[in-house]
């Protein structure tokens, strides 16, 4: 994770400099509630209304609490005090939206699909710990080369044909194993699979990416705000610092 100190700047690959960036500051606020909002509540509401158990409400109603009481924290600070931070809030709060999801995966699949079939179970699990690997493993390797050398960009559409397969793997098991044939929950269920597996995704790249940060914050510099949004800030009784 350390880059070598006698490396300049201006030496890294652009996918290194990308990697040692923070969020925009303008685009933080936004993009905190976005993923709130869009890829953590509306997916989970779904989920719960699915499975229609309360227990699952009252289970994940801490981490609920959590993230949005951060969200609330990042969109009242000063947004140029919290570009770290902002980095880690999504790391995190991907990890929280993929063990929320596995969790919801497991319920429907139990009490709307009626699959109580151990091996059902085992293998999405399994699945899933594979795919957790191997995206930190993409992550760690990625980032474990020579700095200074540019790669190809990796084909976007490879990764997505892999992901396709989970879900639709998680349904063609799921069909097998239940005497019923509810189609509307079984997309339901791929739906979630596709949402656990943008949280893997962004967790495994944001938290790797905090970390690299700080391994190697001489390389860092914290965007500062402009003389304007500065007075803007200071009306607002808010001092950059």
């Amino acid at each position: 994770m350390k880059i070598n100190p006698n490396i300049k700047y201006n030496q890294l690959s652009q996918e290194f400099k990308e990697h040692l960036s923070f969020l925009d500051p303008d685009d933080m606020v936004p993009s905190v509630w976005a993923f709130l909002v869009v890829l953590y509540d509306l997916p989970l509401f779904v989920s719960l209304f699915t499975i229609g158990k309360i227990e699952f409400l009252w289970l994940l109603m801490p981490p609920i609490i959590f993230l949005h009481l951060w969200g609330i924290r990042l969109s009242i600070k000063n947004p140029y005090s919290t570009q770290l931070e902002s980095v880690f809030f999504i790391g995190l709060s991907s990890t929280i939206g993929a063990l929320t999801f596995i969790i919801m995966i497991q319920g429907i699949s139990f009490y709307i699909l009626n699959i109580s079939a151990l091996i059902y179970y085992i293998v999405i699990n399994m699945i899933l710990v594979i795919s957790i690997y191997f995206f930190i493993k993409y992550q760690t390797d990625k980032f474990s080369r020579d700095p200074t050398e540019e790669q190809n960009r990796a084909n976007p559409y490879k990764n997505a044909a892999f992901l396709s397969t989970v879900p639709i793997l998680g349904s063609v098991i799921g069909q097998q194993l239940t005497d019923n044939d509810p189609l509307e929950f079984f997309i339901i269920l791929g739906l979630i699979f596709f949402i656990l597996y943008f949280h893997i995704y962004a967790a495994a790249k944001f938290m790797h990416r905090y970390f690299f940060i700080k391994r190697n914050f001489a390389y860092m510099s914290y965007e500062k705000p402009s003389k304007k949004e500065r007075k803007e800030l200071i009306k607002k009784g808010v001092e950059y610092k």
